[in-house]
């Protein structure tokens, strides 16, 4: 999608960062604010990531899982 010009980001804003290291594996989890355009439509959202990294058997890290999922404002009134 990058690559043809379908999807054009132009702000990728992090937050919410986390980290959980393991014997073997790491699970990183991040919320992205992604701002651009997707086939001339525009991208305002949020999204959360998580990927899974694992040393591979040539000692590289190499992501083995990951998710990606959009993350929806809820309003809550009383």
């Amino acid at each position: 999608m990058h690559h043809c010009g379908v999807l054009k980001l132009t702000e990728l804003i992090p937050s919410e960062q986390h980290i959980q290291l393991n014997e073997g594996f790491s699970v990183v989890s991040v919320q992205m604010h992604l701002l651009g355009k997707y086939n001339d439509s525009i991208i305002d959202e949020h999204i959360r990531y998580t990927r899974v990294w694992s040393i591979s058997s040539a000692g590289s890290l190499q992501i083995v899982a990951g998710h990606a999922s959009v993350i929806k404002s809820c309003i809550i009134s009383d």
